[in-house]
């Protein structure tokens, strides 16, 4: 595989990454103040008690319903979104031949393990203790040898990020933080396969006033002023993220080409997008 090369000056990078990082921590100090929910707290909770389910949110997947065919198509339908991301990476930017991957979000493993097929080296990261051991457990029945599951981001070059069905529930404010921090890993020449939801339709509104307990609506814009404190740990918060926002993130050459493809679960519309590093 040829060494990746940088097109820009590492100076201009890092005062991108410094001046991103500063928005990062004024947006936070904002999110703290209107006390954005404590997502990592829901997701300790989910892995805890349906950890399958939390990935892929069907009653087949729940642990009582987990039996060797239901097992089998959640893990099946992991290696069917790997091999189709690799085959519109490799339509789109020409030779895909990541040697050192990331999984972020990465569950029980059901995309860990295809991505670590495919690679040198792997690496799955998750918030959940509950999650990173079943997907330790998954990891150890497959053989694999190279792979690290982890709770933070390392401190790695890599080849290639992946992070599907994450992102839409953690609160942006932290999300473009880690993004950013994940962004800054990936090589020059490496690929990011990300998705994230946009915004909600008619369908799905509901799972934005359920969060609120006070709010201002002026007729186009609404303002939470206060969140709901009734809502028990476990929930699965859906959040919109800045299309605008994330492609300034990735700061392309006029003309880079980009795949987005729309996704829609449940009314929260989004986008699954695929980008190569300059």
């Amino acid at each position: 595989m040829k060494d990746f090369q940088s097109s820009r000056e590492p100076a201009n990078r890092s005062r991108q990454w410094a001046l991103l990082e500063r928005s990062n921590r004024a947006g936070g100090a904002s999110a703290e103040a209107k006390q954005v929910r404590d997502t990592d707290k829901d997701w300790n909770l989910i892995a805890s008690e349906q950890p399958y389910y939390g990935v892929l949110s069907a009653d087949r997947f729940r642990l009582e319903n987990l039996n060797d065919k239901n097992r089998q198509e959640f893990f099946r339908s992991g290696e069917d979104e790997i091999a189709r991301t690799a085959a519109v990476f490799q339509g789109a930017f020409g030779e895909f031949r990541p040697r050192v991957a990331l999984d972020f979000g990465c569950g029980v493993g059901r995309l860990l393990l295809p991505m670590a097929s495919r690679v040198e080296r792997a690496y799955g990261v998750d918030v959940a203790a509950a999650m990173r051991k079943v997907a330790v457990e998954n990891v150890a029945a497959q053989k694999l040898d190279n792979v690290v599951v982890t709770s933070e981001i390392p401190d790695v070059a890599l080849d290639w990020v992946n992070s599907l069905l994450v992102l839409q529930h953690i609160p942006p404010v932290r999300g473009y933080a880690l993004l950013a921090q994940l962004w800054e890993r990936l090589n020059p020449g490496g690929f990011l396969s990300l998705q994230v939801t946009l915004y909600h339709d008619l369908s799905s509104i509901r799972s934005i006033t359920d969060d609120m307990a006070t709010a201002t609506y002026d007729g186009e814009t609404v303002r939470i002023h206060a969140q709901a404190s009734n809502l028990e740990a476990g929930r699965m918060s859906m959040y919109d993220y800045d299309l605008n926002r994330l492609i300034a993130l990735f700061d392309q050459r006029d003309g880079q080409r980009m795949v987005l493809e729309h996704t829609n679960h449940g009314g929260c519309r989004g986008a699954k997008i695929l980008v190569r590093k300059n």
